[in-house]
């Protein structure tokens, strides 16, 4: 199961996301040959997204410790609950999307490209696959209204809502049924502490 990082603790790998941008100046350098432009795409509107993967059960989604855990409907993100905690992470098939994409963008950098993309790719693998994480303690209400699932934080500071897949904000990114079933799920949590 992947470990859990707080806020805060996601904060402080600002070294990995230094490094990964040190990485996108010294790859060009380091390649044999340069790579053609990729073409500029121009984003939609965001709207909910439509189902991409083949659906998965919340009865599925569960971790061993998860009171209830869901998938978007892309499979890119999973939200779940455990008696203590509400917490996002990338699905692992999100994951090794990622480390393909950094294998394919990393294959003609040279021998100290090469030694600079593994250090990257290790650096980002390792980011990815942790948690972001709150204490049930730092959560107010959760609720699902106008297709949007919606936290409310005890101290008022929003968390979670600069994420989006595909142009869509995170809070519409799942099945209704799925989300009522988090919030149920939350409230139980809660009226239980």
């Amino acid at each position: 199961m992947p470990s859990v990082m707080s806020v805060s603790a996601l904060l402080r790998t600002r070294g990995c996301v230094a490094l990964l941008a040190l990485s996108l100046i010294v790859f060009p350098a380091c390649q044999s040959e340069p790579k053609a432009a990729a073409p500029e795409t121009v984003e939609a509107p965001a709207e909910p997204a439509e189902p991409t993967v083949d659906y998965v059960a919340p009865e599925e989604a569960r971790a061993p410790g998860d009171v209830y855990a869901m998938y978007t409907t892309s499979g890119a993100v999973k939200m779940g609950l455990t008696d203590e905690t509400l917490y996002l992470s990338l699905s692992d098939e999100m994951l090794r999307e990622v480390d393909r994409e950094i294998k394919t963008e990393t294959e003609d950098v040279g021998e100290f490209g090469a030694a600079i993309a593994e250090a990257v790719r290790s650096g980002v693998n390792t980011l990815l696959s942790n948690q972001l994480a709150s204490g049930l303690d730092e959560v107010q209400d959760v609720r699902y209204e106008g297709g949007r699932l919606l936290i409310e934080w005890e101290d008022q500071e929003q968390r979670f809502t600069d994420i989006s897949i595909n142009g869509a904000p995170l809070e519409t990114q799942f099945r209704p049924e799925d989300a009522q079933g988090f919030v149920e799920a939350f409230q139980r949590l809660k009226a239980n502490r």
